[in-house]
Parts: structure tokens; sequence; C-alpha cells
């Protein structure tokens, strides 16, 4: 009965609690860096993940002493055979570098496979 359960929570905690998480800051270039995430929960949105990842940007840039500066961000949300996933490349730039100004997003369309 107890392997039948065990069994059971691992098929059924991607579809309930997604299960999913925020992945390591990677960096991509000076001052650059990117995180993404995925969460499998049926009905989840990209949105939700994207403040997740804003989160630990500025988490991440505040550990440098430094401010977080978007770069680029996408999303995308839940659907059958594909969990929501959204991924940030931003930079981490000192209060007096002039390039940290507010940032001027886009949005971005959404891709669908």
């Amino acid at each position: 009965m107890k392997r039948m359960l065990i069994v059971f929570g691992l098929f059924t905690c991607p579809l309930i609690a997604g299960c999913g998480g925020v992945s390591e800051v990677v960096k991509v270039g000076k001052d650059t860096y990117m995180v993404s995430s995925a969460d499998t929960t049926i009905g989840s949105g990209g949105g939700n993940l994207k403040v997740k990842l804003y989160k630990e940007a500025g988490r991440f840039c505040a550990e440098q002493k430094k401010e977080l500066s978007p770069v680029n961000s996408s999303s995308v949300d839940w659907a059958i055979g594909r969990p929501a996933s959204a991924e940030l490349t931003f930079r981490c730039l000192l209060e007096s570098d002039p390039e940290l100004k507010r940032p001027d997003l886009k949005i971005a369309p959404n891709t669908n496979l």
C-alpha cells in the first residue's frame, strides 16, 4: 500500500502541485544573467512565474549590492502537453552605472508550439 501511495504521488505531483521551481541564475555575458522557471500545474500561467523570476533576480542583484535592470522576458501559459514557463534576462548594475535607467518593457508575443 505504501509503495502504491508513493507511485501515485510521483505521477500526481506535477498535475496538482506543479513541482516546479526557479532555475539557478546563469551568467550569459558581462553583468548579464538569465533565470527561468516552469510549472506543470494544470492551468498555471507564465505571468505568475515571471513574478518569481523578478524576485529571484532582485535578490541575486541585491546580494552583489547592485540594482536589477531587466533586459528581456518571455512567458508561456500552461496548455495540454506543455508546462507554463517563463524566462528573464537581466543585468545587475551599480546605482551609478549610466545604463541603469527606468526599464522600457515591451510585451513579447506568446509563443505557441
